[in-house]
């Protein structure tokens, strides 16, 4: 985790759009949203892009993490641990078994509260996982099924970004409720989907129609994740 918190705090900006990363014990490799040169110790081309673990630079004194919304979703057949970037996906809904749905919703409320580079991230839990607020009282909040009024703050805070920057703070958003309709969760959607530029937020939907916007995680019964 280390060697790849300083592999990408190294990246200069304007920051590549990073979409996966995949984590070997010997390199890292990254999957990009759009072709982009990286800088040596990268090669590749195009969207991707390999840094080998033992020419990883030591992680830079004060700097910004560039991908807050990175979380590792599990590892690949080849045991190299695979990560998304929400920041992204931006909006993302879950359909598949209740129970796996519910595990890995906890794992990316757990993820964002201690990954080091999600330092700058608050999670608002719906609906599921009172204990986990105590992974990290400053990043995650949750709240049980009917206290919705975090949907409407996020809401007021999204309507006042009007043009494309680099933002300071990011939040997810993760709806585990199976009470539907939910006020305000497709107006949430909309807006994470429109932020002009950088998103500064994603929505994790695991209960609510597949939206034609959003990327689709299906959990197979063997706990594998396909990616639509």
């Amino acid at each position: 985790i280390e060697a790849l918190d300083a592999a990408l705090r190294n990246l200069k900006p304007p920051l590549p759009r990073i979409l996966t990363v995949t984590m070997s014990s010997n390199a890292i490799a990254v999957t990009l949203a759009e072709a982009t040169a990286l800088p040596r110790p990268w090669s590749g081309s195009g969207t991707q892009w390999l840094i080998a673990m033992d020419d990883v630079p030591d992680r830079p004194k004060d700097s910004f993490p560039p991908y807050p919304l990175l979380v590792s979703i599990g590892q690949d057949t080849d045991g190299a641990f695979v990560f998304l970037n929400l920041e992204e996906l931006r909006t993302v809904t879950l359909p598949g078994d209740e129970d796996r749905k519910a595990g890995f919703a906890r794992h990316l409320a757990a993820e964002l509260a201690v990954n080091p580079w999600s330092i700058v991230t608050t999670v608002d839990l719906l609906g599921l996982g009172a204990d986990l607020s105590l992974f990290n009282l400053d990043r995650v909040r949750t709240h049980p099924e009917g206290d919705t009024d975090f949907i409407a703050d996020l809401a007021h805070n999204l309507s006042t970004i009007t043009e494309a920057s680099d933002p300071d703070d990011f939040h997810v958003a993760i709806i585990a409720t199976t009470k539907r309709p939910l006020p305000g969760l497709d107006e949430i959607a909309a807006m994470v989907n429109g932020i002009p530029g950088r998103s500064s937020a994603a929505l994790v939907d695991l209960e609510g129609d597949s939206r034609t916007s959003a990327t689709h995680v299906h959990l197979t019964a063997d706990g594998r994740l396909q990616i639509e």
